[in-house]
């Protein structure tokens, strides 16, 4: 039996309104559904646990430094799954409820960092991202694992170099780099894309920038090698996407679903178990490779490419 990791989608507010965010309930005419108090999303947790047998899950949202009781629900998911991630913004985060959420068992922090240009992070999140900045020196110097996660459109990859020194500097041990899709407040900027050309030379630099800043860089989207050739993706890899299989997102209320940035919503899991939602037609479908791909030589090494590209396509 797998072992898959989970994306708790534990708030739905947020500090900043990003123009690319993905999140489901961003998509036009959606509203997102209510987070679960406290004591509902410990039962799903347990669930989860019994059923499903985490690898590790990561807090995310939404920005879940907004939830008052976030050390609370780290400690429960410390104590029920071997790994805690918390993806966040950074915004608001001082030393001292970094070192509360540390002492909780979150370990491992992945921090949004758009750009290394604060006027690019202006015109895409409406802030500056000194806040992005700050969390990860602050996490950095308490001995936390820190990912940098980066947008990588046609606004940011010019300065893609800067940004993954930027990161270095900052106290990051990683960067992952993840490309722009036209989902959730996204759907609206089709400008933001990446055509193959410009991920290939992308992974170049990112391959350049992580020889130069000694951390690893690597794509967190699978991408095609019908699009960019496996030798351009040496030093900045990608692998086959795993969503609705080795990982999936649970949603505020409890709806599982194959991947953040997916609205395919497949049943709620205070109501029903995991093993039978992974098996529905609709996550069965979700994964099905396309039939372009099947006999493909690459295939082994990028699966088809991104599920939730495909499935918009």
């Amino acid at each position: 039996m797998s072992r898959p990791w989970f994306a708790l989608e534990i708030e739905t507010r947020c500090t900043r309104s990003c123009v690319y965010c993905y999140n489901c309930w961003k998509s036009p005419g959606a509203r997102p559904s209510e987070p679960l108090p406290l004591r509902d999303l410990a039962a799903l947790l347990r669930r989860l646990s019994e059923q499903a047998c985490p690898s590790g899950v990561t807090l995310t949202g939404g920005e879940p430094l907004l939830r008052d009781d976030l050390e609370e629900i780290a400690a429960e998911c410390s104590r029920l799954f071997p790994v805690v991630t918390l993806s966040t913004t950074g915004d608001g985060l001082d030393r001292a409820r970094a070192s509360r959420l540390t002492a909780a068992g979150v370990l491992h922090y992945e921090a949004a960092l758009p750009s290394a240009d604060p006027g690019i992070c202006e015109e895409l999140c409406g802030t500056d991202g000194a806040a992005s900045r700050r969390a990860m020196a602050t996490l950095s110097r308490l001995g936390a694992f820190v990912t940098a996660s980066v947008l990588l459109s046609s606004r940011t990859a010019p300065g893609l170099r800067e940004t993954v020194l930027l990161a270095s500097a900052c106290g990051a041990r990683a960067v992952v780099l993840n490309p722009f899709l036209p989902t959730g407040a996204g759907a609206g900027r089709p400008d933001l894309a990446m055509e193959p050309a410009g991920l290939c030379s992308a992974a170049l630099t990112a391959s350049e920038a992580s020889s130069m800043s000694g951390i690893p860089v690597y794509f967190g989207t699978a991408i095609r090698r019908c699009e960019v050739p496996a030798g351009a993706l040496e030093g900045c890899p990608s692998g086959p996407c795993i969503c609705g299989s080795g990982k999936w997102a649970v949603g505020p209320s409890g709806e599982l679903r194959p991947c953040e940035q997916s609205p395919r919503e497949l049943g709620n899991l205070l109501s029903a178990s995991f093993r039978d939602l992974e098996r529905c037609a609709s996550a069965v479908s979700f994964r099905a490779v396309p039939a372009a791909c099947s006999s493909c030589v690459s295939l082994p090494g990028c699966g088809g490419g991104c599920r939730p590209v495909r499935s918009l396509r």
